[in-house]
């Protein structure tokens, strides 16, 4: 099983009111990224119960490829080239 952060390692230091220094809130979004991983290997493995530890991190790698429902991005609206101009 791989260590993964809790919800409540994460929220409290949201939400004491710590300085947003940039640092600390990407270590945030990356903290709740795999806390979502963690979650997403559980409901795999709730529904796929036979399947083997390659075979779940197989179905993650894919998720995080494919991401259906979100194939152009997570925000609304066209997909537009980068850079922006």
């Amino acid at each position: 099983m791989v260590d993964s952060p809790s919800r409540d390692g994460i929220v409290p230091r949201v939400s004491r009111g710590e300085s947003n220094l940039p640092a600390q809130r990407l270590r945030v979004a990356l903290d709740l990224f795999e806390l979502g991983e963690t979650m997403l290997r559980q409901r795999l493995r709730r529904s796929r119960p036979a399947a083997t530890d390659a075979e779940i991190e197989e179905a993650v790698a894919a998720w995080r490829t494919e991401r259906s429902g979100a194939e152009h991005g997570d925000a609304p609206g066209p997909s537009r080239s980068w850079p922006l101009g």
